[in-house]
């Protein structure tokens, strides 16, 4: 078949249960200019077999990337589909969700509308509301944003530093924000996230308030929804897990530097103090914070992160 102008990149991993869903919604799209790129991580289910038969039905549609990982978890695998994707534009797919009909379609809208205001040479990510729904799709939220206290109309690129907003199933990278932003460094959390940094700073992010896909809640998730609520924040700084994000966050930061250094113009100083913030004092932090603006979305979480860290 002639090449498409959108690869869709599925990194699986026994989820022989989700994946029929998945790609009913695929077949079912209203726009199907798009081939499939799928990097299987090992699974030990129905998974490969299953894969195997699509292959047959898809054709020339479906193309099977064996690489190696070189980074950890789905990261990696996204990181070789990535390398072996040709298309201009990229959409990140998970094997337990279901896309809506329209979703490729009003995607590639957004993006348009986005190149043509800013150029076909600018790097631009397009990026989608999710609704919320359990293992058998029943809804449990109609907005991901609105039950996590998102706000991406406010989002900035000192605020994307330390919460990312961007869920990778809902995103299209243009051609040029790929090569700008590959290959993913060891130091990024997640491929969704160092592609929203690299949007921000370089080019431009572009929310669809839509929600165009089943976000489903397994139990299993890779990553998936947060209770936002006080008491869930101070458990998780129990747990220790918000002095691990601070080294999350902070790490990626000091990435963005390796990989970008002067290149992050103006927000060279805002990276600069979030991937030094782990050496800093506790007062010190919290002059960094305030003066590059290192804030996050909801008031419990910002209050905890602003206090604890």
């Amino acid at each position: 078949m002639a090449s498409s102008s959108i690869d869709i990149l599925l990194a699986t991993f026994n989820g022989a249960k989700w994946l029929p869903a998945l790609l009913a919604s695929l077949e079912a799209q209203t726009c199907q200019d798009w081939r499939l790129l799928v990097r299987d991580d090992g699974s030990s289910d129905d998974t490969p077999a299953l894969l195997d038969g699509l292959e047959s039905r898809f054709g020339g549609r479906m193309v099977r990337v064996r690489a190696p990982k070189t980074l950890p978890g789905a990261m990696g695998s996204f990181d070789q589909l990535l390398a072996a994707s040709t298309a201009p534009y990229v959409m990140f797919c998970d094997q337990d969700d279901v896309w809506l009909p329209a979703k490729v379609a009003r995607t590639m809208e957004a993006m348009a509308r986005m190149e043509a205001l800013h150029g076909p040479d600018t790097p631009v990510l397009v990026f989608t509301d999710l609704r919320v729904v359990d293992a058998e799709l029943r809804t449990l939220a109609d907005s991901f944003w609105k039950v996590q206290c998102l706000r991406p109309s406010e989002l900035d690129f000192p605020r994307l530093l330390v919460q990312n907003m961007v869920t990778g199933c809902t995103a299209m990278a243009n051609r040029v924000l790929v090569r700008r932003a590959c290959p993913i460094p060891p130091g990024a959390f997640m491929h969704d996230w160092w592609f929203a940094l690299v949007a921000a700073a370089y080019g431009h992010l572009a929310p669809i308030s839509e929600p165009l896909i089943l976000y489903r809640q397994h139990g299993a998730n890779a990553i998936g929804i947060q209770s936002t609520d006080l008491w869930s924040s101070c458990r998780r700084i129990a747990n220790g897990e918000v002095a691990n994000y601070l080294r999350t966050t902070s790490s990626q930061a000091a990435a963005m530097l390796q990989r970008f250094d002067r290149g992050l113009g103006r927000w060279r100083p805002s990276t600069e103090a979030l991937a030094s913030l782990c050496a800093q004092s506790w007062l010190s932090r919290k002059q960094r914070m305030l003066k590059h603006r290192l804030f996050i979305c909801g008031w419990a979480r910002n209050l905890m992160w602003l206090l604890v860290t």
